[in-house]
């Protein structure tokens, strides 16, 4: 009977630890992990999704170091992701099939890009990548046509143009990346309607 006791104790004890290092602010869902947190999944009631690079929970404010696999897959409510400087990998499928979501901060701690991460994100205009080494990309990415929808533009340093361009993986896609600072019909479609 203590035996029993004892070990439920410890189950109540872990299940409560692991309670304390999950938490979700405005519909995003969080787990603690080393350097920060990282964002495992989201709220499906909550709308106008935005993911910045930090948040804050009960006084203390965490940078977001990782995005899991799925962490949105087919959110339709997400609408933008801010800029992430030190989140250095985004999962398999963690933006699959988000519609609405039109564009991508600055990721300039990225390291690796999961399977299918942004395909599906029909909206998905542009992704800025200024990490100072190009980030692996998944094989099965590049090799299923969906690394990133065909309209998206992504946006890297002048200097790592032609490393992007000739990394494994990225080559396939090397039509859509350009030097930072490029304007695109995204960009003079958006600057026509804010000063319209």
């Amino acid at each position: 009977m203590k035996s029993l006791r004892r070990f439920l104790l410890c189950l109540l004890a872990l299940l409560v630890s692991s309670m304390a290092n999950a938490f979700e602010v405005d519909g995003i869902k969080y787990a603690t992990t080393t350097g920060g947190v990282a964002v495992s999944g989201y709220n499906s009631s909550a709308t106008n999704l935005v993911l910045n690079g930090t948040v804050t929970y009960n006084g203390t404010t965490y940078n977001v170091v990782s995005i899991n696999g799925s962490a949105f897959k087919n959110c339709i409510n997400l609408t933008s992701v801010g800029d992430l400087p030190a989140c250095t990998s985004i999962g398999q499928q963690a933006f699959q099939g988000c519609i609405n979501l039109t564009s991508v901060g600055n990721l300039s701690a990225c390291t690796s890009i999961g399977g299918s991460a942004f395909s599906g994100c029909t909206s998905l205009e542009k992704i800025n990548l200024t990490a100072p080494n190009v980030p692996t990309l998944s094989s099965s990415v590049a090799f299923s046509g969906n690394a990133f929808p065909k309209n998206t533009t992504i946006f890297v340093p002048a200097p790592q143009l032609e490393a992007y361009k000739a990394a494994n993986n990225w080559k396939d896609i090397a039509n859509q990346i350009l030097p930072l600072g490029t304007k695109t019909d995204y960009d003079i479609t958006v600057y026509a309607q804010e000063n319209s």
